[in-house]
C-alpha cells in the first residue's frame, strides 16, 4: 500500500519503517563536524583581515606577530595562510 501511494521501492519503505522503530523519527541525524576544531575564532580572522586592509603588503610572519601580541593567539604562518586562502 505505502509503496503504491508514495511511488517508492519496498526497500525504501522498509528502511524508513526500520528507522522509525529504532529512533522514533524518520529523519536521519545530520552529520556532525569531524576533525580538529578551528584554531582561530571568527574574531581572530576578522582581526587578520583588518590588518590586511590596513597594510595590504603585510607578510604572514607579521600577521602572526600581531595576532599573538594583540589577541594572545599563536598559530603557524601556514595556519594563517590556510585560513585566509
Amino acid at each position: 500500500e505505502i509503496v503504491q501511494a508514495t511511488g517508492t521501492s519496498h526497500r525504501t519503505v522498509n528502511w524508513v519503517l526500520q528507522l522509525s522503530r529504532l529512533t522514533g523519527s524518520v529523519v536521519k541525524k545530520p552529520c556532525t563536524a569531524s576533525g580538529r576544531p578551528h584554531t582561530l575564532t571568527a574574531h581572530d580572522v576578522q582581526y587578520l583581515l583588518s590588518c590586511i586592509r590596513h597594510s595590504p603588503d603585510i607578510y604572514l610572519s607579521e600577521l602572526q606577530y600581531h595576532l599573538e601580541k594583540t589577541r594572545g593567539v599563536y598559530v603557524s604562518t601556514c595556519t594563517i595562510q590556510h585560513t585566509l586562502w
